[in-house]
């Protein structure tokens, strides 16, 4: 049996003043490093991976099309374009924190929708 030095454990600590959350992207890198090692180990053997994380299940694109978060009035002088709040996330891609421990926010346009054909229908923008 070959020497085990490699290894797909993460040390992680949660909350917003330390590592912040376990991310999908988080779940999803460390179960590719655990299938490396699998394969490089136990090249000949079938694998099954099962994770128990209620959140992963919530996982959407970062800018989705979405009727609670349109503005009411969208051609009101004043009113919000299409858009969603996302958290700012830095290099590593762990989010950013305020000065008041809040996570920080940006603004994002919200992805388009289809027609029934199909067809793109990207929302409209305000100049």
């Amino acid at each position: 049996m070959p020497p085990y030095t490699e290894s797909a454990q993460v040390l992680f600590h949660a909350g917003k003043g330390q590592d912040g959350y376990f991310t999908f992207e988080d779940i999803l890198k460390q179960a590719e490093q655990a299938i490396v090692i699998l394969k490089k180990y136990y090249p000949h053997e079938n694998h099954v991976l099962v994770f128990n994380n209620v959140m992963t299940h919530m996982k959407h694109a970062a800018d989705p099309l979405s009727a609670r978060k349109m503005p009411k009035f969208p051609t009101k002088p004043g009113a919000k374009p299409f858009g969603v709040d996302i958290p700012v996330v830095d290099e590593a891609g762990k989010q950013v924190y305020g000065p008041s421990g809040k996570v920080l926010r940006q603004r994002i346009q919200m992805s388009g929708g289809r027609l029934a054909d199909g067809t793109p229908q990207p929302l409209a923008t305000r100049p």
